[in-house]
């Protein structure tokens, strides 16, 4: 599932995403959550919560990307079990001259 995207013209850029996820059900959940540009990885993220349905973990993805033209930035988070959610991130895409 998309947890949040940005639409950006081209140019180089310093990107930052962080939130959470969580369980609202009593079981376990491994998530896998990545940070991307254009469909490109960037930065991945993996949580194991353990059965508890106020688990939660913090999540930091950190990189840059560079696009010729428009591009889009993007998190992502995906997991087999059920009840898991992630309500609370921020994406920040900060232009740079260049990326080193």
């Amino acid at each position: 599932m998309t947890v949040i995207s940005k639409d950006v013209p081209a140019g180089n850029y310093a990107v930052f995403a962080s939130g959470e996820v969580a369980l609202t059900e009593d079981n376990d959940a491994d998530v896998l959550c990545q940070l991307t540009g254009n469909g490109q990885g960037i930065q991945t993220s993996n949580s194991s919560l353990v059965n508890d349905a106020n688990e939660r973990d913090r999540i930091s993805l950190i990189g840059h990307a560079a696009f010729g033209g428009a591009g889009t930035l993007e998190v992502a988070c995906r997991t087999e079990a059920e009840g898991v959610n992630a309500p609370f991130f921020n994406l920040v895409a900060l232009k740079v001259g260049t990326l080193q």
